[in-house]
């Protein structure tokens, strides 16, 4: 009996270790949440682990975005979104991101990468290690809105860094694509325009 306790004991608090990183993660959410109040609209939205599971079955892998999109999906335990859309007559402070920032720090979570793209910026944080990122926030901040993406993960570093690898290529290939139309348009002879008068004139 004493054995079966001490197991249940052990187990109890091995559960609540496991949970308190995503506690902490979600009172800094919240207090961030909170500087906005009133000033802000602010959602939030949750996914569990059957819903996840049942979008990687339903996903077609067609092409390369899709097949990663349903290997991460197969990592993920859940998911909670919180989207924040600021008021017309405000703005979103560099400030307040960065101590939003420093809380995480505080509660041991580390700077995974930052990407900028067309005037927004991500920060991916964890508190995990290499081989299991475990909890990882996703803060995406552009001038009026923000994104919060609270993940629970079996992702690795190496998941973290294929994903941003495949979009940084794609948007580079995309901009590569873009230039050299624009340079094989400007090579093109200018186009000879006739009009109806042009025409019967020539008849």
């Amino acid at each position: 009996m004493k054995r079966t306790l001490l197991y249940c004991s052990i187990a109890v608090i091995l559960g609540l270790l496991a949970v308190l990183p995503a506690i902490a993660q979600k009172k800094s959410l919240r207090a961030f949440c909170q500087e906005y109040r009133g000033q802000a609209e602010i959602h939030t939205f949750g996914v569990g682990r059957p819903l996840l599971t049942l979008a990687s079955w339903i996903i077609p892998a067609k092409d390369e975005d899709t097949r990663m999109a349903k290997h991460l999906l197969r990592k993920l335990r859940h998911v909670k979104l919180y989207t924040i859309t600021v008021d017309s007559n405000a703005n979103v402070s560099n400030g307040s991101m960065e101590r939003l920032k420093s809380r995480l720090e505080a509660e041991h979570y580390e700077s995974l990468t930052d990407i900028r793209s067309d005037g927004s910026i991500v920060h991916v944080m964890s508190n995990g290690r290499a081989e299991n990122l475990g909890n990882v926030v996703l803060l995406v901040k552009d001038d009026k809105d923000i994104v919060f993406i609270s993940l629970r993960t079996r992702l690795t570093l190496k998941d973290v860094s294929d994903v941003v690898n495949h979009y940084a290529l794609t948007d580079l290939h995309k901009k590569h694509i873009a230039e050299k139309r624009t340079q094989d348009s400007s090579a093109l002879p200018a186009a000879t325009t006739f009009t109806a008068g042009s025409i019967a004139k020539d008849k």
